[in-house]
């Protein structure tokens, strides 16, 4: 009762995902149903049985049609378009063998099988993915085709068959027979093949395959699209048996073959598959997460910004536009991850990124850039004489109230303006809740920065653990005193 209960589930997920389209008007009308087969992107068949290796790959959802084609629906099409006509005339020659309106149409070359599936893009046997030459030849131009057309009708590429037939709907990988497993079908009762029945049944007899198709395992070999050398290929197997041994070799994974595309033989026919020109998703912009920056004395802080969690469900690549405002000022920038200069208070930046046809929504990000904490400074000496013999000069910052010892960024070095001079030593002392720091620079280095004599405004620089800035001035006075003459007495005799 289980298994009952799970071939029951089975079923009706498989026909939830069939649509029908129609095609020709009046009488001339008739409708081919489809099985949509997803799992974009899905790896290749690499099994033993795999032939060739890594077949079954395919990018993209597309629909393949649920049944081979049949007489009603091939007598409807030459009804309304006219029997296909072409070079060579030995592709034209032959009419079906099998009569009946729902048994899959034979004798049909691969270039009636294309024109076929124009007259279902276009509703003109000569216009659609197939431009069929008077020598003979043949080009395939889907891409072309998708954007006059939206959906074109064609024949399955060799992988488009192979995933429809071998490839399980749940994606978990490939079986040797479309039925979803490595157990041959029953012949005249799952499927057509091995000559028990000796010529093709009507469409939907047997058993519906693992991804809601019929007969993709005997009935009538199918063309497809594919080149394989000079020729078109085609795979499946039919319900001939006799003069094949081992006849169900011909309906695994493992069996391809290719005919001159004129061939035309009563046990071969085609199934249709429709693609369209890819719907393209917006792309989503991530400006990443919410930011501090620390501004400096400048009070501009260098922000770098993150988009890198923008993604698109297409892979299309991504171009990155950011913009924001300052003072009514419009800013941007470009790129995945730039490195921008804010002033001091709240940004907020907006993202938005295109994929080459369309931009996302926006994405904003906030930036919160904090200003400098001022300390007290006192520079020792308060003068300095350009002449002295003097090696350093000592800043003391006098941190303030709630900033600790254990706050300041050791390993940032205290900094002097002008000259940017880094401290030669610098040492942190905490009396009573009053946290000092003293610092220790080179007076030949601030000497070297400062041209000019007289007063100077000093600006020293640190970092706290936290990475705010903190700052204080002080102004000291520049001298450079004329040296005294010795002068030497004369002495006269």
């Amino acid at each position: 009762m289980k298994n009952s209960i799970l071939l029951v589930v089975c079923v009706v997920l498989l026909a939830s995902s069939v649509s029908a389209d129609t095609f020709g008007t009046g009488v001339n009308e008739f409708t081919i149903d489809f099985v949509n087969i997803g799992n974009a992107a899905n790896p290749g068949d690499t099994r033993a049985e795999a032939y060739p290796s890594g077949c079954g790959a395919v990018d993209y959802e597309y629909q393949i049609g649920k049944y081979e084609i049949t007489n009603g629906q091939w007598d409807a099409f030459v009804s309304a378009a006219g029997a296909p006509v072409g070079n060579p005339s030995s592709a034209y020659d032959e009419n079906a063998y099998w009569t009946g309106t729902d048994v899959p149409t034979g004798y049909v070359s691969w270039y009636e099988a294309a024109q076929f599936c124009n007259y279902l893009t276009s509703g003109d046997k000569s216009q659609g993915a197939y431009q069929l030459g008077t020598n003979g030849s043949i080009n395939i131009d889907r891409s072309t085709a998708e954007m006059v057309y939206g959906i074109v009708y064609v024949l399955p590429t060799e992988d488009e068959w192979y995933k429809a037939a071998y490839y399980k709907p749940d994606g978990s990988g490939y079986s040797t027979y479309a039925n979803g497993t490595d157990v041959a079908p029953i012949a005249g009762d799952d499927t057509n093949y091995d000559d028990v029945i000796g010529q093709p049944w009507d469409i939907g007899t047997g058993t519906m395959e693992q991804n809601g198709t019929f007969d993709m395992m005997g009935n009538v070999w199918e063309w497809n699209e594919t080149l394989i050398d000079h020729l078109r290929g085609f795979r499946g197997g039919s319900y001939a048996g006799n003069a094949y041994p081992n006849y169900d070799s011909y309906i695994r994974s493992y069996y391809r073959d290719g005919f001159v595309p004129d061939w035309e033989c009563g046990d071969f026919g085609f199934r249709v598959a429709s693609v369209s020109e890819p719907t393209n998703h917006l792309p989503v912009a991530d400006a990443g997460l919410d930011q501090i920056g620390y501004a400096c004395i400048d009070e501009i802080a260098e922000v770098t910004l993150d988009g890198s969690d923008s993604n698109d469900i297409d892979g299309d690549e991504l171009s990155y536009y950011w913009s924001w405002t300052i003072d009514d000022e419009i800013y941007d920038a470009n790129g995945v991850g730039p490195t921008i200069e804010l002033p001091v208070g709240e940004h907020v930046i907006e993202l938005i990124v295109n994929d080459g046809t369309e931009d996302s929504e926006p994405n904003e990000v906030v930036i919160t850039v904090i200003g400098p904490i001022e300390a007290d400074l006192y520079i020792v000496p308060r003068v300095i004489n350009r002449n002295s013999r003097g090696r350093s000069v000592m800043a003391i910052i006098t941190l303030p109230e709630g900033i600790g010892k254990d706050d300041i960024d050791v390993d940032v070095v205290f900094t002097l303006f002008p000259g940017e001079i880094a401290a030669k030593r610098q040492f942190v002392r905490e009396d009573e809740e009053v946290v000092k720091v003293f610092a220790l620079f080179s007076r030949s280095d601030l000497m070297n920065a400062v041209a000019a004599n007289g007063e100077v405004e000093l600006t020293i620089v640190g970092r706290l653990k936290s990475g705010q800035c903190v700052y204080g001035a002080d102004s000291v006075r520049i001298i450079k005193p004329r040296r005294r003459l010795q002068w030497q007495r004369r002495q006269y005799r």
